[in-house]
């Protein structure tokens, strides 16, 4: 049975955890959560998906903290690039993530 993407509903602070997934299967999710705009967190490592939906809570320590990173990566004239939430993929490891923000230093 599958269950489409928008089936799934989480409330803030809700956690759902899916396991014995396929690479395909977690790319086809990916895909399917980027068409539609699907706000929330990933963790895919070798079969099983964890999906995150955050609290409102949640967002404003990371962005402080991402303040401060930019500071002091400026205070110290250091390239840099700001890339939120991306998705990280390592097909080879079938490993996948989203931070809640990350930096190319």
């Amino acid at each position: 049975m599958t269950i489409p993407i928008n089936k799934i509903q989480l409330n803030p602070g809700s956690l759902i955890t899916l396991n014995d997934l396929t690479w395909e299967q977690f790319e086809a999710f990916m895909e399917e959560k980027e068409a539609k705009g699907i706000r929330t967190r990933i963790a895919y490592i070798q079969g099983t998906l964890a999906i995150m939906s955050p609290l409102p809570a949640h967002e404003r320590p990371h962005r402080i903290i991402s303040d401060i990173v930019k500071v002091l990566l400026d205070s110290q004239e250091r390239d840099w690039e700001e890339f939120g939430s991306t998705t990280f993929r390592k097909r080879a490891k079938k490993v996948g993530l989203e931070p809640d923000n990350c930096f190319y230093i």
